[in-house]
């Protein structure tokens, strides 16, 4: 069995991976507000304790 690479293919530029283009890290926060969320939704828990804050008023804390 010859495993040797065939002259044709020697030169050329390594495979990219298939699928989406991996993000860079300003563009992974860019539009991205979990930080913001968890942040809210702790200050919420604080003051309301978890069963007394509901998704809409995470929601409202942070502008949505």
């Amino acid at each position: 069995m010859n495993l040797d690479i065939p002259e044709s293919l020697a030169g050329e530029a390594p495979r990219r991976s298939r699928g989406r283009p991996r993000k860079t890290a300003d563009e992974r926060d860019d539009g991205n507000r979990r930080r913001e969320l968890v942040s809210g939704a702790a200050k919420l828990f604080r003051a309301q304790g978890f069963a007394g804050t509901s998704t809409r008023d995470i929601a409202t804390a942070v502008g949505m």
